[in-house]
């Protein structure tokens, strides 16, 4: 059990830090766009790959967030499944152990 578990949460962490990266690698964008906005395409009086790139710029924010909406959901998800799954061993641990009610105990003669 521990194995496996210890197994599910590194392949969960590995995602995470890769599902970080590829999220915050989306927010360097902007600057990127905002950068050849004002140096190239309004300098060159590029009207359709300005409006292109406005509409990117436009984009990022709400990829940015659903994608973090997308991935909170999953993370709350495998919490509570792997909470609840951590809970019911621990139960079955507990309950499956031997039970002794009479060793080293005081009798009482009356």
């Amino acid at each position: 059990m521990k194995k496996k578990l210890v197994q599910q949460l590194k392949v969960f962490i590995i995602l995470s830090v890769v599902f970080l990266l590829i999220t915050q690698s989306i927010t360097l964008i902007s600057p990127i766009i905002m950068r050849v906005i004002i140096d190239d395409f309004i300098p060159n009086k590029q009207i359709d790959k300005l409006s292109l790139a406005i509409i990117i710029f436009v984009i990022i924010p709400f990829l940015y967030v659903g994608m973090n909406i997308v991935f909170n959901y999953f993370s709350i998800k495998y919490a509570r499944n792997k909470g609840n799954d951590i809970s019911i061993q621990i139960l079955k641990n507990i309950v499956n152990q031997k039970k002794v009610f009479s060793t080293n105990t005081i009798q009482l003669n009356y």
